[in-house]
């Protein structure tokens, strides 16, 4: 992220919901890419399915960070 923001003046955005295994490791590598830089991330949301985030471990994650839905 940090060489990107060097080279680009366009937003960054990521996406963990296919790099990690683990829906809970889909937050803290979101967590992650806000802190390396990324103007924000892309989450896979869904009701039921095995590698899915929930809606509710969403909600919690949007009320931990503010319940920013966009930049500042």
């Amino acid at each position: 992220i940090p060489a990107l923001l060097e080279r680009t003046s366009l937003p960054i955005l990521v996406d963990p919901s296919l790099a990690s295994p683990q829906p809970a490791w889909c937050l803290t590598m979101a967590d992650a890419a806000l802190a390396a830089g990324a103007h924000g991330v892309v989450l896979d949301v869904r009701a039921s399915g095995p590698s899915t985030l929930s809606p509710d471990a969403l909600a919690s994650w949007r009320e931990a960070h503010g319940n920013r839905s966009g930049p500042d």
